[in-house]
């Protein structure tokens, strides 16, 4: 064993082309780049899952500035794709980690009516679905590779 690592959601390497959002209906949507909440996140190893040593608490979300919001909610228009930054909350927990092994994360997240309004963005949120915006209401599935960070 190397090094031991904690599995997070907002790793350094994030970058604008993290995720498409593929918009294509005939609604305007908006998403709270941090409202999507675990479900169910898995970590395996060499294809077998493993457990973390550690469980990471909750903990209570911040208050964001309206410039925070304004950053970190996401306006996708109808018929529209974007590249975004989402920060996926979908492990709780501390891995002993060897770089010399594969590792895949298993995932399921969720965005709901509430995901906005998480960090006390209620005003400009309001404001948004005072102008037809619609909240995403869905999940994510989905099965994603770990990446040593070089």
């Amino acid at each position: 064993m190397k090094e031991e690592f904690m599995i997070n959601n907002s790793p350094s390497n994030y970058n604008i082309n993290s995720f498409l959002i593929v918009n294509n209906t005939n609604e305007d949507y908006i998403i709270n780049t941090r409202g999507f909440m675990e479900k169910s996140g898995e970590v395996y190893r060499n294809g077998e899952r493993i457990s973390p040593y550690l469980i990471m608490p909750f903990s209570e979300s911040e208050i964001w500035t309206d410039e925070e919001c304004k950053k970190n909610i996401v306006l996708i228009p109808a018929g529209k794709s974007i590249n975004a930054i989402l920060h996926l909350s979908i492990l709780r927990g501390w891995y002993k980690i060897d770089d010399s092994l594969d590792y895949m994360v298993n995932f399921e997240t969720e965005h709901t009516k509430k995901s906005p309004y998480y960090y006390g963005c209620r005003k400009y949120v309001d404001s948004l679905v005072n102008q037809r915006y619609k909240i995403y209401n869905g999940t994510l599935k989905g099965k994603i590779k770990l990446l040593k960070k070089m």
